[in-house]
């Protein structure tokens, strides 16, 4: 078994005396592929969403977003948006001032 990072296994199968790696996918890793899939095939959902139409004063048709749907999206964006900023904010910081003089000395702009 090989490690990558610490974190990913990397199961891996030798054949032949070449050497050659082939990968060994375990029985959990395909059944968690393929069990969404072959319900998906079972019940014969299909794809198709409908545009949402102005009718009146309120739109009909398309997907229903309920309350119980936005606020974890809407909790989760804020939260990743607050990382990518401290990330950017970060990454500015680190610029060290001669950097910043020489941008200016090269007719750079601060904003």
């Amino acid at each position: 078994m090989r490690t990558l990072n610490h974190d990913l296994h990397i199961d891996v199968l030798v054949v032949g005396r070449e050497g050659k790696t082939l990968p060994r996918l375990g029985l959990l890793r395909v059944a968690t592929c393929a069990l969404p899939l072959f319900v998906w095939l079972i019940y014969g959902l299909g794809l198709s969403v409908e545009t949402p139409q102005l009718r009146g004063f309120n739109f009909a048709g398309g997907l229903p977003l309920t309350p119980e749907f936005v606020s974890p999206i809407l909790g989760l964006i804020l939260y990743s948006s607050a990382f990518i900023g401290e990330i950017v904010r970060g990454g500015i910081d680190a610029v060290a001032k001669g950097q910043w003089e020489a941008g200016r000395a090269m007719g750079l702009s601060e904003g």
